[in-house]
């Protein structure tokens, strides 16, 4: 660069021929082996819960969605048929996710849970529960693992030996 003159920076980028627009394979949402399921996102989050509804969606789920535990237990009164996993995050005002899954399970005790939570530490996960009953899936998180984390969650327990 010359003083005074200024700086000249040309980029070149090679032309793109496809018409279809890719994603990074971490971001890529396929349908996972395994049965989709009518989900109960809780989160207050509007626009991260919009992003899970639409992973969940592309991924086969049926999905209904809340933005806090007062509105989901609305939602249940009126009817969610065939509610399958209860996908909640942790902490949110009104009750945590702990005592909103409490509730739901005390009205559809077969319902799955799933925390999701932006803590790598939660007490109000760990007091009282078994880790047989509920998952934990750490924010952030990929498509892939949301929908792993799902498919674990709906998938029937492996029959104890014996």
């Amino acid at each position: 660069s010359t003083p005074g003159e200024g700086t000249r920076f040309d980029v070149l980028l090679p032309e793109f021929e496809d018409d279809e627009v890719t994603q990074p394979h971490h971001l890529r949402i396929t349908p996972t082996p395994g049965r989709a399921g009518t989900i109960l996102v809780v989160e207050d989050d509007v626009s991260l819960r919009g992003i899970i509804g639409e992973m969940l969606e592309s991924g086969g789920h049926t999905v209904w969605s809340a933005g806090g535990p007062l509105e989901a237990l609305a939602l249940l009164e009126q009817g969610i048929d065939g509610l399958d996993l209860l996908l909640t995050d942790v902490v949110m005002p009104e009750m945590n996710g702990r005592a909103l899954a409490d509730e739901v399970l005390r009205r559809l005790p077969d319902v799955a849970v799933l925390f999701i939570s932006g803590y790598a530490d939660d007490d109000v996960l760990r007091k009282g529960h078994q880790a047989a009953t509920y998952s934990c899936l750490h924010k952030p998180f990929t498509p892939k693992q949301l929908l792993d984390a799902v498919r674990a969650a709906l998938s029937p327990p492996a029959p104890e030996p014996g």
